[in-house]
């Protein structure tokens, strides 16, 4: 009986994958009939604190699917340039990961806040064109990196039906952290509340 079990087992395991291929398959056959706008290189946007060594982890989990010092032109004297770009080629798939910061670091002005639409215009100028749109509070990227790539790999995994790489799969769940208003901003740069993760 044991035999049997197992065989059906493994019979089973073989349909499933081939099912799961099937389905893979069908995705990214969808993917590749999207027009997506691609990104032109060239890109001489200053760099974030924390972005040298995010990069570092992302291309740990993601091997050369990382781009950077990439811009999207929506007007040509005002690109958007992507703080980092995992692209999918096969899947003809692009997301944008962005690392947001509550105050620039020189001035303490405000910056990604909600109640200012600049973001979800940015946001909305990507999703037209079929990319994800990914952010992450910068405070997310310092403590914990790992998960946000956990949280990457699993968009990645929704949209694709590939699996979440095995590296990954034991790290904890990304902790939230509430986005913030122009208001709550200035108070976090008054208090220095960068200087603390």
């Amino acid at each position: 009986m044991a035999t049997t079990n197992s065989h059906s087992q493994i019979l089973t395991n073989q349909i499933d994958f081939i099912q799961r291929n099937k389905v893979i398959e069908h995705y990214k056959h969808r993917f590749n009939q999207l027009e997506v706008l691609s990104p032109t290189p060239g890109s001489s946007a200053p760099k974030g604190r924390t972005e040298f060594s995010f990069y570092d982890k992302l291309n740990r989990y993601f091997p050369g699917q990382i781009l950077i010092d990439y811009k999207m032109v929506k007007y040509v004297e005002y690109p958007y340039t992507p703080d980092f770009i995992l692209h999918l080629p096969a899947w003809n798939l692009y997301v944008d990961i962005e690392i947001d910061e509550p105050y620039d670091a020189k001035k303490r002005k405000p910056t990604h806040c909600i109640d200012v639409p600049k973001d979800t215009n940015r946001d909305d100028f990507f999703l037209d064109k079929n990319w994800v749109v990914i952010r992450f509070a910068e405070e997310q990227i310092v403590e914990s990196p790992k998960s946000c790539c956990k949280f990457i790999a699993s968009v990645v995994s929704k949209l694709t039906g590939q699996t979440l790489p095995g590296e990954l799969k034991d790290v904890p769940r990304l902790k939230d952290v509430p986005r913030w208003n122009t208001k709550k901003a200035k108070r976090m740069a008054r208090k220095k509340y960068r200087n603390y993760y």
